[in-house]
């Protein structure tokens, strides 16, 4: 065994253990490689949360037009037929008198009739400006759930890479207690040493063995909840590269100007208080007076059986012009013009408060991910001094010179370096993955 702890020499059983366990890792037969583009790509078509979002933005896209404000006329065409069979006693002026029992009559009528409001205190314009920011509303909470969901991706497709690290590296370690329970069994079969020695060798091997078999648990549950996000079934079997790489490193001034610009949710807040500015100009229309403007074309057609006239027929264009103004109506209008401020004061309350959670995020988040650069470089020095370690251990284990306990103590130092350097891997990465977020970059990645 070399200096590098993972080349040293085995005998052909322990080569066949090796690739045992590394088969049972990989299984690259039965499995499709996926990355992490190719991931998120999915996510986009199939996530149902996305789904459900692109149809609500679609719904406030159709909403936001002149038409369903109010500021287009309501054209109607009115047609009907009417029937009426009476007994009728008539007496007229000259001393004639109609006296029948049945007396049919025919009203057929016909017309096209234009109703337009052409001022209403300017409530179309307020309400065509609220539905265009319920639009952009639609839009962004979209996009937060697209940022957010790749986010949830990008976490745990890392998770399945950091828990393949561990088995990666529980896989070797496999390997080095196997070559310790041989050498414990050599020295067992010549009598320089006892039998502690080779059943602790054992009992370390098997807890190996142990930790490898839950890790492969862990990683079913783990490659679930990426299916589940990817909106397809859980029992979806793939392979991930387990290369965890940290690209990412802004200055705070950068992210806190950024965040500020491009956060979907503060950008969702500002958009709120643009649509209570526009609820308090809706209701401000009701203290103006509404003017309509009603033309028509009508044709009407009158058959009589009995009477003076037999038959009426008209055909004609007609236009009038209405202004309603409300003198009292309980109040209702100032009422509603109060609430209406008072929601619109909530809004930029809450403008503020989102505003003060993002800049809070993007300074612990951005604490956080230098002090796990930081750990991260720390943890790597440290692996490569704990593996140097394990060398001497071993090779002062192999003549003799130490016990069992003096290696295994430098071996469970090597297993919690290789567990913290993982970690430390992972959770910069999570942090990276936030800021990300945080400063609406996740969602450039996809343009």
């Amino acid at each position: 065994m070399n200096r590098n702890i993972f080349r040293n020499k085995r005998g052909m059983k322990k080569i066949g253990m090796y690739l045992f366990f590394s088969l049972m890792l990989t299984r690259v037969a039965a499995q499709d490689l996926l990355t992490l583009d190719n991931a998120i790509k999915i996510a986009l078509k199939n996530n149902y949360s996305i789904s459900i979002s692109k149809n609500d933005a679609q719904v406030a896209e159709n909403n936001a037009t002149y038409g369903n404000a109010g500021a287009y006329p309501l054209t109607q065409i009115v047609a009907g037929e009417n029937f009426q069979n009476n007994a009728i006693h008539q007496q007229y002026s000259t001393g004639a008198e109609v006296i029948r029992p049945s007396v049919k009559s025919y009203t057929t009528t016909a017309g096209a009739q234009l109703t337009w409001t052409i001022f209403q205190g300017f409530k179309m314009y307020a309400t065509y400006d609220r539905l265009k920011e319920l639009e952009k509303i639609g839009e962004a909470n979209l996009r937060m759930t697209i940022e957010n969901n790749i986010a949830q991706v990008i976490n745990a497709f890392y998770d399945i890479a950091q828990q393949k690290q561990q088995m990666k590296a529980t896989n070797q370690n496999i390997s080095l207690y196997e070559e310790k329970l041989e050498i414990a069994r050599k020295k067992l079969e010549i009598g320089s040493s006892s039998k502690l020695d080779f059943l602790q060798a054992k009992v370390d091997l098997n807890a190996q063995k142990s930790k490898f078999l839950s890790l492969k648990i862990s990683m079913v549950t783990a490659k679930a909840t990426l299916n589940q996000l990817l909106a397809r079934p859980s029992d979806v079997d793939f392979d991930i590269e387990d290369t965890i790489v940290i690209n990412y490193n802004p200055s705070i001034e950068e992210l806190r100007k950024s965040a500020l610009e491009q956060n979907t949710q503060l950008s969702i807040a500002e958009k709120n208080m643009q649509v209570a500015n526009a609820v308090i100009r809706e209701n401000e229309s009701l203290l103006y007076p509404t003017i309509y403007f009603t033309p028509g074309y009508n044709f009407s057609l009158v058959k009589n059986q009995a009477g003076l006239v037999l038959l009426n027929q008209g055909l004609g264009f007609n236009a009038g012009g209405n202004l309603v103004y409300n003198i009292f109506n309980g109040s209702y209008a100032t009422r509603n013009i109060q609430n209406a401020k008072i929601s619109s004061y909530t809004s930029k309350l809450n403008y503020d408060f989102t505003k003060l959670q993002v800049e809070t995020s993007v300074n612990k988040t951005f604490e956080t991910f230098q002090n796990n650069l930081q750990l991260l470089k720390l943890e790597e020095d440290n692996t490569a001094i704990v593996n140097e370690n394990v060398y001497v251990a071993f090779e002062r284990f192999k003549i003799g010179s130490s016990s069992g306990i003096e290696l295994k103590q430098a071996q469970q130092s090597l297993e919690d370096a290789q567990y913290r350097l993982i970690n430390a891997r992972f959770t910069t990465k999570l942090a990276e993955t936030e800021l990300l977020r945080l400063n609406g970059s996740l969602y450039k990645l996809l343009k």
